[in-house]
């Protein structure tokens, strides 16, 4: 199931639970269909690769592949992109660089910022456009701490 999470610094971002490409769970795959349908209002190559708008319905479709693996190609400089998203599990900062899910927000937020959205980050974006995300991408997961003795 999608979640909000956190990453080490405390932003929140939205990730999945499980890999989508062509195929994931609705909720999962509606999260990577928002975030990319967000970018490929903004990338060229997204729209010449995809040219109509892609749907976000949490269905798998060809689109979902196709423009992850733009995504990975263009903003990741993957020179041999995946076509899928894996969920991020290590939430320091050096681990999510390389990770698709992560730099999606990142995207999406750097989009958000620079257009005057009303929307504070991709998490709220999802949920304000998207209102069957509400539930999932709720309050951020808790994740076990660890403590010097």
């Amino acid at each position: 199931m999608a979640r909000r999470d956190l990453d080490d610094i405390g932003d929140a971002f939205a990730n999945i639970n499980d890999q989508v490409g062509a195929s994931g769970t609705w909720d999962d795959v509606m999260v990577v269909q928002g975030l990319l349908q967000l970018w490929w209002g903004f990338s060229s190559a997204a729209q010449r690769a995809v040219p109509t708008k892609p749907p976000v319905d949490g269905a798998a479709h060809k689109s979902n592949t196709i423009l992850i693996s733009e995504f990975q190609k263009e903003f990741m400089k993957r020179r041999k992109p995946q076509g899928f998203v894996n969920p991020a599990t290590r939430f320091d900062l050096k681990s999510l660089s390389g990770s698709t899910i992560y730099q999606l927000n990142v995207r999406a937020n750097m989009i958000l910022a620079g257009t005057s959205s009303p929307h504070k980050d991709s998490v709220d974006f999802l949920v304000a456009s998207f209102p069957k995300l509400a539930a999932p991408l709720g309050a951020p997961r808790q994740r076990p701490t660890v403590t010097a003795d």
